[in-house]
């Protein structure tokens, strides 16, 4: 079982494109399995009221489908926002794969291979998410080195699902699951030290 979603110059577009390929050593999804798994991605994406179409294709005898949606909204006059999908397809893909008793194939670990050991919290954090702590780190340093400005860098925060906060501790990152990180633990630079981060974005 595997899913892909669409590439980056396709998220600029008004369609949201979905493969769904079934393993086929565990042979073929049902029609209500497939049904399952879409419902399941469009209720994480938020595109569970949007229009769809579902394409069914049957190559050298292995069935796959392919699930194309609008993200046009058009009460609000916009497309609707997809942000941090690749972990939410891999969430689903692991919920559903666990439901319907389907083995799923390497890089769909949900424990991943952390460069640290973990704390308890991140643990729980991990097991709850689905989303590793290499993951988060990837993602954060990623907007960190991309970003010339503050701005720029809590735009490209969004962009995968973050939200700068403050409160008790300066500058922690809130994700699409409302778990919580201290942003300088997830830049992946040991040059950087919040007061550097600090000096940056004020």
């Amino acid at each position: 079982m595997g899913a892909s979603g669409p590439c980056p110059d396709q998220m600029q577009k008004y369609l949201y494109s979905l493969s769904i390929n079934p393993d086929p050593r565990q042979g073929p999804l049902t029609p209500e399995q497939y049904e399952d798994y879409i419902a399941r991605v469009e209720d994480k994406l938020g595109l569970a009221d949007q229009p769809r179409a579902i394409v069914m294709h049957v190559k050298d005898r292995r069935e796959h489908a392919h699930v194309v949606w609008s993200r046009i909204d058009a009460e609000a006059g916009k497309a609707v926002q997809i942000a941090f999908d690749r972990e939410k397809l891999m969430m689903v893909t692991r919920e559903f794969a666990r439901d319907h008793g389907l083995d799923l194939p390497k890089g769909y670990d949900r424990h991943g291979h952390g460069r640290d050991q973990l704390s308890l919290y991140e643990k729980a954090q991990q097991d709850k998410t689905g989303v590793t702590k290499e993951e988060r780190i990837t993602h954060v340093t990623e907007a960190w080195r991309q970003s010339d400005g503050p701005q720029a860098f809590v735009r490209a925060l969004e962009d995968r699902g973050y939200i700068l906060a403050t409160g008790k501790r300066d500058y922690v990152l809130v994700d699409v699951y409302g778990e919580m990180n201290a942003l300088p633990k997830l830049i992946d630079d040991k040059t950087v030290r919040t007061k550097d981060i600090s000096a940056f974005l004020q």
